[in-house]
């Protein structure tokens, strides 16, 4: 999708709807804590980070995971991209360098939205700040819709599902990755869980924006696991060591 003049730009950014900061400064203040907000150097090399960072096993679990993204992009090419939940960008740049694709990235994360841009703008590759059910987007713009660690941060899994859809192009695709998927019988557990740390750690604003989704939540979307983390072998891999996500890849096609 080709971003028209229609939209102010402040500081390069493009601004698809009007900032929003609550959700902005609860999440910032929270990442800063976790030391989740990376200067440039590190942002220009992930998903790989130097083995003594002290993330680094978590983002070898994100190295694995684009490397399987990259190679089916290879054998189902496509040629308009949305990466939603951006973030700094660092998927989308690694989209563009692998084929020929064009990546629109949009967030509500200004710092990190202004420094993706800054870094990997391209021809290829852009950034925009907006709501995305604000945003107006053309139906059926885009190939491949993607949600990489960030569903948690939407309240409602099935109105973002189905919407998402609707932007897809037929036979278009909608990944979901990275996050947690609960049944309905662990969610309980999984909010006592988040309001604990965010408390713990003094984010008590960001309690209020995280949210816990099941696999009810997708609604009546057909989905399939392209990864799943409940397979005897993915299980067996995690126990050795080996480089496997915790959390499933779902894939919902559009007919």
């Amino acid at each position: 999708m080709k971003l028209t003049d229609d939209y102010p730009i402040i500081n390069d950014l493009v601004y698809l709807t009007p900032p929003v900061n609550d959700f902005e400064t609860a999440y910032l203040e929270a990442r800063g804590k976790e030391g989740r907000l990376y200067p440039d150097e590190i942002v220009k090399q992930l998903p790989y980070l130097p083995s003594k960072h002290p993330q680094a096993r978590e983002w070898k679990l994100r190295q694995y995971n684009v490397q399987l993204l990259i190679e089916l992009l290879r054998k189902q090419p496509k040629s308009a991209i949305l990466d939603l939940g951006c973030g700094n960008g660092w998927l989308t740049h690694q989209l563009v360098t692998n084929q020929e694709v064009k990546v629109l990235g949009i967030d509500i994360n200004t710092p990190e939205l202004e420094q993706a841009n800054r870094i990997f703008a391209s021809g290829q590759c852009s950034f925009a700040y907006g709501d995305i059910f604000k945003a107006t987007l053309p139906e059926q713009s885009f190939d491949l819709i993607l949600l990489v660690s960030c569903i948690q941060y939407f309240p409602d899994l099935n109105k973002l599902t189905h919407y998402l859809t609707s932007l897809l192009k037929p036979e278009g695709e909608l990944h979901i990755m990275d996050s947690p998927i609960y049944t309905a019988t662990q969610v309980a557990q999984a909010k006592a869980r988040t309001q604990a740390y965010y408390q713990e750690q003094g984010s008590s604003g960001m309690k209020s924006h995280y949210y816990h989704h099941c696999w009810e939540d997708l609604g009546d979307s057909s989905y399939y696991l392209h990864y799943n983390p409940g397979r005897l072998i993915n299980k067996l891999m995690r126990k050795v060591g080996v480089a496997r996500s915790p959390f499933p890849w779902v894939i919902i096609r559009k007919p």
